[in-house]
């Protein structure tokens, strides 16, 4: 009986990683994505996907995005806090399995810059044009 540490068992020492990038460049692809023929996700599905997607993405602030499907197709709209946000809004929903479309309709809506506290007249200090503080002589 053949030790399963034989030599024929180990002649392969790549990882599984490593033959199915073997496999890509030599033009067989793999299956994986491909669903029964007429499987298509609930639109609730993807809407909870989406939304989950959204709220874990550590790059987009999404409280001002409302999202909508209807057969398969997401609308995504309000207004983006940032200008990268509706690009990487759109990459996450295209990434989300049952998504057929996108559609954006985002603004994008600069944050204002948070007001700084005002200074106490004792602590004002003249600045240079530079920004380095002036002592007093």
């Amino acid at each position: 009986m053949a030790d399963w540490r034989s030599e024929d068992a180990a002649a392969d020492d790549r990882s599984w990683v490593d033959r199915c990038a073997d496999d890509e460049l030599g033009g067989r692809s793999h299956h994986r994505g491909r669903g029964p023929k007429d499987w298509s996700r609930d639109d609730q599905q993807v809407y909870v996907e989406v939304c989950e997607r959204l709220l874990h993405d550590r790059l987009i602030d999404a409280r001002g995005i409302e999202v909508e499907v209807e057969a398969g197709v997401v609308t995504l709209r309000g207004e983006a806090r940032a200008a990268a946000d509706p690009w990487l809004a759109q990459r996450l929903v295209v990434e989300t399995a049952g998504v057929k479309g996108v559609q954006l309709d985002l603004t994008v809506r600069l944050r204002p810059p948070e007001p700084q506290p005002e200074a106490r007249a004792d602590e004002r200090i003249d600045k240079s044009p530079r920004g380095y503080p002036i002592l007093p002589t």
